[in-house]
């Protein structure tokens, strides 16, 4: 598909979902079937009209690449439980969850999304998911007073599984919530180190975080496995076990050829 055609069908995927609303029923096997192909807009700004930082880091990750994390999932030792994604996009991720077979127990699924069409299609083709709509950073803002929680967190997950934004902490959606103590607190500079030591305070001791990871090398990122050491970092390590990784090649994602790596870090016993 050229992006000019993945531009076009996001287009008729928008228009029907403001003509049908989100109601699971609406939607006939086929309209579904296309809601799934919704791709975002990571790599098609040449197309929109109007810029717009957050819905431009929107890359959906490959289904191969999603089934391989969950397969580490089960090897790391995921039975089912409580998982969270945090940056849902259009579901991929809940469409692949291991069969019932392969778990001890359900896996009850989080599904935060802020852009309001992949929530719309989260809560039409997954009605079995929690879906939420926000972002991620707002789960640890007390919304009463407009400041972080810092460590008030509770473990509540066995699992948090997806692909979290990349790019250093500046304007993106979400950014105001890291100026309200956030950044302050986990001392991140990169959405990929935010996301993952925050995730790390929401597993139970014993949970499993597996993230796909991205870089803009070319522009100058450093990917994080190979960035020095740093608090962030140190706090990481302190809480949690990098227990496997992936470089992956070029190229895995349509539309942009950002480095990814995966990283899975199991949290310490309490």
């Amino acid at each position: 598909m050229t992006n000019r055609q993945a531009y076009e069908l996001n287009r008729q995927i928008e228009a029907l979902i403001d003509q049908k609303g989100s109601d699971p029923a609406a939607y006939t096997a086929d309209e579904k079937a296309m809601l799934s192909q919704y791709s975002g807009y990571g790599g098609l700004d040449q197309f929109l009209e109007e810029s717009n930082a957050g819905i431009l880091y929107e890359f959906f990750t490959p289904v191969p690449i999603v089934k391989k994390m969950w397969g580490l999932a089960l090897k790391l030792g995921f039975k089912g439980g409580d998982v969270l994604e945090p940056a849902a996009g259009n579901g991929v991720f809940l469409a692949q969850v291991p069969a019932r077979q392969y778990l001890e127990r359900d896996a009850v699924v989080t599904a935060i999304e802020p852009q309001q069409y992949s929530y719309a299609i989260l809560r039409i083709l997954y009605p079995e998911a929690r879906a939420v709509q926000g972002v991620f950073e707002q789960q640890f803002i007390n919304e009463r007073i407009n400041e972080s929680v810092r460590s008030n967190v509770k473990p509540v997950y066995d699992l948090i599984i997806g692909n979290p934004p990349y790019g250093s902490i500046r304007g993106l959606s979400g950014g105001k919530y890291m100026n309200m103590g956030e950044k302050q607190y986990t001392k991140a500079n990169a959405y990929d180190e935010y996301f993952i030591r925050r995730g790390i305070d929401l597993l139970k001791p014993g949970g499993i975080l597996i993230y796909i990871i991205g870089s803009e090398v070319a522009n100058g990122g450093v990917p994080f496995l190979q960035r020095g050491n740093s608090q962030v970092k140190e706090e990481i390590a302190a809480r949690a076990t990098l227990s496997d990784a992936y470089r992956l090649p070029n190229g895995v994602f349509d539309r942009t050829d950002v480095l990814s790596d995966i990283v899975c870090f199991t949290k310490n016993a309490a």
